[in-house]
């Protein structure tokens, strides 16, 4: 009458008990992994400073050539752009549609007063 063996084989139960192990320590798991990993990169690369001027990397790269800019002719700093065209002539040329339900049109009727 008394069976004291559990419904579940042995393996199934350890499976489960690393399982809820892993879920309840979730955050300090991979926190330690972060840490880890941070000290992996620390050793590897050495202690880095972002007030120094000089890298290991600066120092392979070659120095650009400075681009040689062209000075403008004494004549040629003030010059202004000629416009042939003006809002008034623009607004001519135009069409504009003043359809009812237009682009224009908000939803609500609109009127139009002189008196007011």
């Amino acid at each position: 009458a008394g069976n004291s063996k559990s419904k579940h084989p042995r393996k199934i139960r350890r499976r489960t008990l690393l399982r809820d192990f892993i879920w309840a320590h979730f955050f300090a798991i991979c926190l330690s992994l972060s840490l880890l990993l941070f000290l992996a990169a620390l050793v590897r690369f050495g202690q880095f400073s972002l007030s120094s001027s000089t890298s290991r990397f600066s120092r392979s790269a070659r120095p650009r050539k400075p681009v040689p800019r062209k000075l403008p002719a004494s004549n040629d700093i003030v010059s202004a752009a000629s416009v042939d065209i003006t809002t008034k002539e623009l607004y001519d040329k135009i069409e504009f549609l003043d359809v009812d339900g237009g682009a224009w049109k908000q939803g609500w009727m609109v009127t139009y007063k002189e008196n007011e």
